[in-house]
C-alpha cells in the first residue's frame, strides 16, 4: 500500500495534509491515492467516511487492490492538497457500527443467536441472526442491557494480536487477515472479533440504541435498528412521516392508523383498476395492429416508453387465441429496450432467434420461454426480418 493510514491512530482526526500519489478518471469520478489519508474506505461492514480534498467532494471511499481510493467529484488541481473528514459522517458511522457489535455480543451471549451479516441502510441498520427463537420480548430485553451498558460507560478494548495467537481468543485464523489481528471486546461481554473498523474506546459515545423491528426471513431473523444520532434523524423523518399522514387523512392519533389503512385500500382498489383497464386497452391494440397485419407477426413500438406497459402488450400476445409471435420496443436514452415474445401454444423457436440477433449484434437480456427480454443499439424492427 502507497498511503500512509492515519485514522487507526487517532479517531478524531478530521484534517490532514498529503500528496497526491497517482489519479485517474473513472465513470463515478476522479479515483485519487493519497500519500496519507484519515479518509476510513468503506470496508468490514463499516461505511466509508465522506468529506473534502482541497473544496472537492469526496463521494466514496474504497479500498482496492491494497489501494484506498478517494473518489472525488472534481478533477484535484493541486499536488498537495488539504483532507477534511466529515466529522458527522465519522462519528455516526462508529455510533452505528459499534452498536451493532453490542447488540451481536448481548444476542450471542444470552440467547445463542448468532449474527450471519449485517447491512447499514442510511439512518438505520439490518441484523440477520440465526438461532431457535427471536421473539419481540428478547428484542426488548437485549435493547434494555444494551443501553444499560451504554449508561455504565463500558471499555470497548482493542489490541494487537498475533496469528498464531487467535485461538485463545476462540477466533479462527483467516487468510484475509494481516498479521498480527486488530481485536476489539467489550467490557465484561468476553466478545473478541477481529475488527478492522473504527471504534470508540467505550460503548457511553454510542448514547443509546433502538431496535426497531424483528422479522423471519426464511430460518433466519432480521433486526432493523439505529443508533446515537442517526437514531434522532430516523425518528425525525418517522415524525415529519407522521404529522404529514395526520394533514393528508384530517385524523388524529387515534384515527389515524384505521384512515390511514383505508386509503391504503383505495390505492390498491385502484391500481387493480388501472391495471385492468390497461389489459383491455392493449388487447384491443393488439387486435387493431392484428387486422390490419399480413402475417402473423407482430411490430409494436409502445410511444410512451414505458416498458412495464410493454409487457401488458406481451401478455396479450401471450393470452391471444391467435398463433402470434412478435417484437414489441420502447427507445430510452438512444438505446431500444425490447421483447420478443410468442403466444403460449405457439411452437416457434425464440430463444434461437434471440441467439443469432445477439451474435450479431450489441444485444444484451436474456429469458426463455414465452418472453425475452433486453436492450440493443438500435431499433430491431427491420434487422429482425432477416431472420424470420
Amino acid at each position: 500500500m502507497q498511503t500512509k493510514i492515519l485514522y487507526y491512530d487517532d479517531i478524531k482526526l478530521l484534517n490532514f495534509e498529503a500528496t497526491i500519489i497517482s489519479y485517474t478518471k473513472e465513470k463515478d469520478g476522479y479515483h485519487t491515492i493519497l500519500s496519507q489519508t484519515a479518509f476510513y474506505p468503506e470496508s468490514g461492514g463499516m461505511s466509508c467516511d465522506l468529506g473534502l480534498i482541497d473544496n472537492i467532494k469526496v463521494t466514496k471511499v474504497i479500498k482496492k487492490n491494497d489501494e484506498i481510493i478517494h473518489i472525488l467529484e472534481q478533477e484535484p488541481t493541486n499536488t498537495v492538497v488539504k483532507g477534511q473528514v466529515d466529522a458527522y459522517t465519522r462519528h455516526t458511522n462508529i455510533q452505528i457500527h459499534d452498536a451493532q457489535h453490542l447488540l451481536t455480543a448481548i444476542f450471542e451471549k444470552d440467547y445463542d443467536l448468532m449474527t450471519v451479516s449485517h447491512h447499514v441502510h442510511g439512518d438505520y441498520c439490518d441484523l440477520v441472526l440465526a438461532g431457535e427463537e427471536l421473539t419481540p420480548e428478547i428484542m426488548a430485553a437485549v435493547e434494555q442491557k444494551a443501553n444499560q451498558l451504554i449508561l455504565e460507560n463500558r471499555k470497548l478494548d482493542i489490541f494487537m494480536v498475533a496469528k498464531s495467537e487467535l485461538h485463545k481468543y476462540n477466533l479462527e485464523d483467516n487468510p484475509k487477515y494481516s498479521d498480527p489481528v486488530r481485536i476489539t471486546n467489550i467490557e465484561t461481554l468476553d466478545d473478541f472479533n477481529a475488527c478492522g473498523c473504527l471504534h470508540f474506546d467505550n460503548v457511553s459515545q454510542i448514547q443509546a440504541v433502538k431496535c426497531l423491528s424483528v422479522e423471519k426471513t426464511g430460518k433466519d431473523y432480521k433486526l432493523l435498528f439505529t443508533a446515537g444520532l442517526r437514531m434522532i434523524a430516523y425518528f425525525e423523518v418517522i415524525n415529519d412521516v407522521f404529522k404529514e399522514l395526520k394533514f393528508i387523512t384530517k385524523a388524529n392519533e387515534d384515527t389515524l392508523v384505521e384512515k390511514t389503512q383505508g386509503l391504503i385500500d383505495k390505492g390498491i382498489a385502484l391500481t387493480k383498476e388501472l391495471n385492468d383497464f390497461k389489459t383491455k386497452y392493449y388487447q384491443m391494440e393488439l387486435a387493431a395492429i392484428v387486422a390490419k397485419s399480413t402475417d402473423n407477426f407482430i411490430y409494436y413500438q409502445q410511444p410512451d416508453n414505458n416498458f412495464e406497459d410493454l409487457k401488458i402488450m406481451a401478455n396479450a400476445i401471450i393470452n391471444s387465441e391467435q398463433p402470434l409471435k412478435g417484437l414489441l420496443q420502447i427507445k430510452k436514452d438512444d438505446k431500444y429496450q425490447f421483447i420478443l415474445v410468442k403466444q403460449k401454444d405457439l411452437t416457434y423457436p425464440l430463444e434461437e432467434l434471440f441467439a443469432r440477433l445477439k451474435n450479431e449484434l450489441k444485444i444484451n437480456g436474456g429469458g426463455k420461454g414465452l418472453m425475452i427480454t433486453g436492450q440493443a443499439e438500435q431499433d430491431l424492427s427491420e434487422v429482425i426480418k432477416q431472420y424470420l
